[in-house]
């Protein structure tokens, strides 16, 4: 997490160097940026915590905290089928949290009988061994769209490593072609377009002098008419309030969260509005 200590002067800190923002525009790793974002939003530490990690998170100095999906692949070092078993614990959270219990077989048939089942939920869904039970249709919807996100996104390949490589990755590449063509549509972009890193770089610009405590008025003053080439004078401008306020917006979703569509996450990428305006 990134912090520094507050800052309430009137010029910019001694830290900061908008060049170092400036050659952000030329990263092109939607990985990294997804590190860039995860750093600097406030629930990241308590999904490393809980071992939720769903993204690589890797430092300047090539320490590493958490490992889960980059670039939408699972780099968790897992062994066997460890990746299944991490799909499995994404749809597991999404039982607990959406559906009001499991209802066995037997179970199900004798509260069908003795009109006891609208006490257990209004909507069920067929699973291994019984039903699961939902208070409402879109407790059941939200349930399976992270289920459909688990597998219906995701591929598990387990490959004889004595074949030669080029063997394998021809036959693997066919498998993915042949996957990818439900989501052609919705594929998520190799790189971050120049323009778009250049006006993240200037968001986060904004938002690390906020967070050090620098009102937006003074960083309006101060950090935008560098990016114009101006010499910043004793009043911030109107229109500089506006780009910073631009600027801004242009991160925040990341800042909270979205962060997430950039790394491949199954269950936030594919669609998101992020990407995909």
């Amino acid at each position: 997490m990134l912090r520094r200590t507050g800052n309430a002067s009137k010029k910019l800190p001694a830290w900061f160097r908008w060049r170092d923002y400036q050659r952000l525009s030329n990263l092109r790793d939607t990985a990294v940026w997804a590190w860039l974002f995860a750093t600097r939003d406030p629930s990241i530490e308590t999904e490393i915590k809980q071992g939720l990690g769903v993204v690589r998170l890797v430092d300047p100095r090539r320490t590493q905290s958490r490992l889960a999906w980059r670039n939408g692949v699972l780099c968790h070092g897992m062994k066997g089928h460890g990746t299944n078993k991490y799909l499995m614990n994404l749809i597991q959270r999404a039982q607990e949290r959406e559906s009001s219990g499991f209802i066995s077989e037997d179970e199900f048939h004798t509260f069908n009988v003795n009109g006891g089942l609208k006490k257990r939920g209004n909507c069920f869904r067929s699973c291994k061994g019984g039903y699961l039970a939902f208070s409402n249709k879109q407790s059941l919807l939200a349930y399976e769209q992270v289920e459909k996100a688990a597998f219906a996104r995701t591929m598990e390949f387990a490959v004889n490593i004595q074949m030669p490589k080029k063997v394998l990755l021809k036959e693997i590449e066919s498998l993915i072609d042949e996957h990818q063509k439900r989501y052609i549509a919705q594929r998520m972009p190799a790189k971050i377009p120049r323009a778009k890193a250049y006006n993240w770089a200037r968001g986060l610009a904004v938002f690390d002098l906020l967070n050090d405590g620098l009102l937006q008025s003074d960083v309006a003053r101060l950090l935008v008419p560098l990016w114009f080439n101006r010499i910043p004078g004793p009043k911030a401008e109107d229109v500089d309030k506006k780009e910073l306020r631009t600027a801004l917006q242009t991160v925040k979703p990341f800042l909270q969260g979205g962060w997430r569509t950039l790394c491949g996450d199954p269950l936030v990428s594919t669609r998101s509005p992020l990407l995909f305006p």
